[in-house]
């Protein structure tokens, strides 16, 4: 998931339960003034990268982490998440994964530099790539979960009621003037 904008959320703008073995990244997004987090990993995400991101404005913090989670960032490369929150990264006790900040003379914002809340651990890296131009797509308002668009497992009324709704829902991105057609075709 990449290049997007969630403002204004109701609860959490992302919740990741990623399970499996591919790589999922989470890119150049911007999460803001969300009720609750910006976005949440849960369960089995020990191949989710969350590169690049910015985040402000998120009631209970920018993000959270509880289960398996690998380490963000290398030792030559941080990670460039940019948090704006007070609570910035917070984790369960459950939890334990390195995440690489950028040294004190490459941080041109203390933004990139989380504090660590005990289940954290945070390492020095050589460079810094930040996270300008995150997001770029903008969701305003709630988006609906994906369980009501995509639930395999209701009656037939109700799965043909989901296609009309998912087939409007993609008349609607394709009609929208503010969108390019690029935009509307990621």
């Amino acid at each position: 998931m990449q290049n997007n904008t969630f403002t204004g959320q109701s609860d959490n703008a992302l919740l990741a339960n990623a399970f499996g073995d591919e790589l999922n990244e989470v890119n150049l997004n911007r999460f803001e003034n969300s009720n609750k987090r910006g976005s949440v990993f849960e369960i089995d995400n020990r191949f989710t990268s969350v590169n690049q991101n910015c985040y402000s404005n998120n009631d209970w913090s920018d993000a959270f982490v509880s289960g398996l989670f690998p380490s963000q960032g290398s030792q030559l490369l941080s990670n460039g998440n940019c948090f704006g929150s007070a609570f910035k990264i917070t984790a369960s006790n459950d939890t334990d994964f390195t995440y690489f900040i950028p040294k004190v003379e490459l941080a041109e914002d203390e933004c990139y530099s989380p504090p660590s809340n005990g289940v954290m651990i945070t390492e020095d890296s050589e460079s810094n790539p930040g996270a300008a131009g995150c997001g770029d797509n903008n969701f305003n308002g709630n988006i609906p979960p994906h369980d009501d668009l995509y639930n395999p497992n209701k009656n037939e009324n109700d799965v043909n009621t989901l296609i009309t709704n998912l087939n409007n829902l993609i008349l609607s991105i394709a009609n929208d003037a503010s969108l390019s057609q690029v935009e509307k075709e990621t």
